[in-house]
């Protein structure tokens, strides 16, 4: 519908009653608890691929790593992973293939909060071990 059409029908309501203003709390209350045809569509589209609503996770703190290696060579990344356990951390190696290539990735948490985030990317990085932040 056009301003134009919107604009005469506003225009045509009777002389007593004035439009009603929306109301922006409720929007907001809309967006923090969106419905589950949003929800879907969400977790369709912020991953890039399908997936059943049911796994649709929300962007939690919870949900950061750091990763602190990418190595072809699967006994590399095995030795780093070790060394992370062995600094206490929680640590998993994914494998993806980038370019026909499969490269295995290392990283540890996931992290409850910021401030345990950065503790332990301080830790690693007096260790010598570069990190990044990754959801």
């Amino acid at each position: 519908m056009s301003q134009d059409q919107i604009g005469s029908l506003i225009n045509q309501l009777p002389a007593g009653s004035a439009p009603v203003k929306a109301n922006t709390e409720t929007k907001t209350t809309a967006l923090a608890s969106p419905t589950p045809a949003t929800e879907q569509k969400l977790a369709l589209t912020s991953r890039g691929k399908d997936i059943p609503l049911n796994t649709a996770q929300p962007a939690a703190t919870g949900s950061r790593y750091l990763q602190v290696g990418a190595f072809r060579n699967a006994k590399e990344a095995d030795s780093i992973r070790a060394r992370m356990i062995l600094m206490g951390y929680n640590a998993e190696i994914t494998k993806i293939t980038v370019n026909n290539v499969e490269i295995n990735r290392v990283r540890i948490g996931p992290f409850k909060n910021e401030d345990e985030l950065n503790r332990s990317r301080t830790e690693l990085s007096k260790a010598k071990i570069s990190s990044t932040i990754v959801r």
